[in-house]
């Protein structure tokens, strides 16, 4: 058998890069290295089965664990904290078989062409002063150990392993003293468990890569390929790149056209491209907030860097006219014909029904003619992929710009919201991860698609946070998601060697047409509940401090006009929304006696006031009559009092709808505390609908107010999300109308 030892996380410095990852998962041309790890070993070792050791604290994401289960590779977890030596032994007995011998393969390395025999170690020669087991000192540069051991005897291994007090370089020597270990040679070595040698082991790839236009040497980016005209264009980019705009760039350090072949080198930059960190790696909200702020100043930069002599206004809006309506209708109807469709028909996504395609194209038209031009230096290809990011520096670096308009003309500026498009078709289009192949696609040929797309949990945040943020001029990526709709339209007949992709890139266009709740964020609709409250209520705002959204909830608040609003930023996850309440009110010097109002944030309760109830009461809840175990309860008695409250216990008819009121924080906050002191959890989180119960106990008068089932909207789960999405335009606009 073979097993990948991954069992605890990078080092800090490749955590400051792309979170904290297991060695085997750290990201290498948009792959998992054990990706890589597993196609040579099952070259090298076919039939041999794989196991994969990680730590017991980590989350196999769906998309990792679909592609385990693919290349056939068994996962181990391991508790945290254990020596190698220790974690080598606990996956081998915890793997149980021991009838044959065990080839070892660190997780942060990668070996081919090497001796297949038994009872071996790996060695190379590395001059990085790194904390490897050097065998030889014998010449300038010493002999390690490089990552690859197989073992003909399992039970001498373990017997070794055992003895070893936490010592592998031990067990290894003691099993080479009782069976003697053949030192090899591999003919390639790679290590990526350092932040020198990943970096520079990228590099090593892309020159072994079948790449006919890439060359890295020397610290230099070779680059050639066809049409010349392209390359060219991205030569004179870079060349004619005004000085204050020169520090978001490599250098360029030649360009050449010679017997009709163009070329251009530039600086090696030892960087990740942000695709890989947005689709492979762990970084938190802040780090891409840090990120999108520097993309902002990009685009600043860049209208700063204008030249207006050079620029004529009404060639770039023809252009971008061009690109954005010709194009789309072009390559949309080379696609349809293609597969047999037509732009005419009704379409749906999983399940909400949809406009036609020509519809949807002539709305998104209309919608980014709304937006204006926004002239600058124009990347041309602003996604993700073409993106670096420098940790140390905190840095953006720019590279493959487009450098040519619509016509194929050479051309330095144009209409930044395209790149801002491009942009926002890598953070909301999740561009990448179709590229990645982490999604889900039903397999019909017609224009009704169920498509999920395998994002991490933070992908949601970042996107939520990103989508309001004033990059370009006052405009935000949420007003120019109808050109990103129009750019997943017109990149389809340029997948044609992926009609699955093409299909999922199809329903992402879907997904992203009906992606703002009717032109505003749920935020927006449901904050607009509360209007009639703007002026005179103070609002508390409660957000995760690693979410990054103190800027948007500002900049939200402030364009609906609420005259007085305050953000506490909280740490990390809560026991539930009492608790969060709780936590969020404590870091808040508020006023104790005025009464305090809780609202869910995924619920719109339009034409909001407050109820009587409220008088000569300790506090009161609104309720509706709905069916479902997943609501809290009330019990209801006479003259509209609360005898009792539940959460996903039915013992009425009668539904909280979220809105929750305490005659004072005082009253709240010894509600929680006997929530608290007595441990009463529901699922393992404190819920505020329980709290009353305490109240209710000591004799407080708790009261409930009965409202319409259609004066409430929820949007709190992807069913309720997907029929809002799907309500009419009117038929919304009456039901939230103040």
């Amino acid at each position: 058998m073979i097993l990948l030892t991954s069992a605890a996380y990078v080092d800090p410095e490749l955590q400051s890069e792309f979170g904290r990852l297991p060695p085997a998962f750290l990201p290498v041309g948009n792959q998992r290295l054990f990706q890589r790890q597993a196609d040579m070993l099952r070259t090298t070792f076919p039939g041999e089965p794989i196991y994969l050791s990680l730590p017991e604290s980590y989350t196999i994401a769906r998309r990792d664990a679909d592609t385990l289960a693919r290349l056939d590779v068994q996962v181990v977890k391991v508790p945290d904290g254990l020596s190698l030596a220790a974690s080598v032994l606990y996956a081998i007995n915890r793997i149980g078989d021991y009838s044959a011998g065990v080839r070892i393969l660190h997780g942060d390395t990668l070996v081919s062409g090497f001796d297949t025999a038994w009872d071996c170690v790996a060695m190379a020669q590395s001059s990085d002063d790194y904390n490897w087991y050097v065998e030889s000192h014998s010449g300038v540069v010493p002999s390690i150990w490089c990552g690859y051991f197989a073992f003909g005897s399992i039970d001498l291994l373990t017997k070794c392993l055992a003895g070893a007090h936490n010592a592998f370089e031990k067990a290894v020597n003691d099993y080479d003293a009782a069976q003697a270990l053949l030192r090899i040679r591999p003919s390639h070595w790679l290590d990526f468990g350092h932040v020198n040698t990943f970096y520079r082991s990228r590099a090593r790839m892309t020159t072994q890569r079948v790449f006919n236009d890439l060359r890295i040497q020397n610290h230099r980016v070779h680059k050639t390929g066809t049409p010349p005209a392209k390359i060219q264009a991205e030569a004179l980019w870079f060349d004619a790149l005004p000085p204050t705009l020169r520090i978001y760039v490599p250098q360029l350090l030649a360009r050449n056209i010679e017997d009709g072949k163009a070329s251009y080198e530039l600086e090696y930059l030892c960087l990740a491209p942000l695709n890989e960190l947005y689709v492979h790696g762990l970084n938190s909200p802040g780090f891409w907030h840090r990120l999108f702020r520097h993309l902002a100043d990009w685009f600043q930069a860049s209208q700063q860097a204008m030249d207006w002599r050079q620029v004529d206004i009404e060639s770039v809006r023809a252009d971008v006219n061009g690109m954005l309506a010709d194009k789309t209708r072009e390559r949309l109807g080379q696609y349809l014909a293609s597969v047999g469709l037509n732009d005419a028909g009704p379409t749906s996504l999983n399940g909400a029904p949809l406009p036609p395609l020509a519809t949807i194209v002539e709305r998104c038209l209309a919608e980014a003619a709304k937006v204006p031009v926004v002239l600058g230096v124009l990347h041309g290809d602003l996604c993700f992929s073409n993106i670096l990011f420098d940790t140390r520096a905190d840095q953006i670096k720019l590279i493959d710009p487009r450098g040519l308009n619509y016509k194929g003309e050479q051309r330095l500026y144009g209409d930044l919201r395209y790149d801002l498009a491009k942009l926002t078709h890598s953070v909301i289009g999740l561009y990448d991860y179709l590229i990645a192949d982490a999604f889900s696609i039903d397999d019909g040929a017609g224009l009704d698609f169920a498509l999920q797309i395998h994002a991490d949990d933070n992908v949601e945040v970042i996107g939520t946070h990103f989508l309001d943020q004033r990059m370009l001029d006052g405009i935000t990526p949420r007003q120019i998601l109808p050109i990103t709709v129009l750019l997943f339209l017109s990149m389809l007949p340029l997948h044609s060697d992926a009609p699955r992709r093409q299909r999922a890139m199809l329903a992402n266009a879907l997904r992203l047409y009906r992606l703002p709740l009717h032109g505003q964020t749920v935020f927006h609709q449901m904050l607009n509940s509360f209007a009639h409250y703007f002026e005179d209520d103070l609002f508390l705002f409660i957000v995760r401090q690693d979410h990054a959204a103190r800027d948007f909830v500002a900049d939200e608040a402030t364009a609906l006009g609420i005259a007085r609003f305050e953000i506490v930023e909280i740490a990390g996850d809560t026991l539930g929304q009492a608790d969060t309440v709780a936590r969020g009110l404590h870091l808040h010097e508020g006023a104790v006696d005025e009464p305090l109002y809780i609202f869910n944030i995924d619920t719109l309760r339009p034409r909001f006031r407050k109820s009587d109830k409220a008088i000569g009461s300790q506090g009161y809840l609104e309720v509706f009559e709905a069916e479902g175990e997943h609501w809290s309860f009330v019990e209801p008695g006479p003259g509209h009092t609360v005898l009792r409250t539940t959460e996903k216990e039915r013992i009425s008819n009668l539904c909280s709808d979220g809105l929750y009121q305490f005659a004072s924080r005082v009253v709240f906050e010894q509600a929680f505390e006997h929530q608290v002191t007595n441990h009463l959890l529901t699922r393992n989180e404190y819920y505020i609908a329980p709290a009353y119960n305490a109240l209710i106990a000591r004799g407080d008068r708790i009261l409930y107010e009965k409202i319409d089932r259609n004066d409430v909207l929820f949007c709190g789960t992807p069913d309720e999300y997907n029929a809002l999405l799907a309500m009419p335009v009117d038929e919304f606009a009456r039901r939230v109308a103040a």
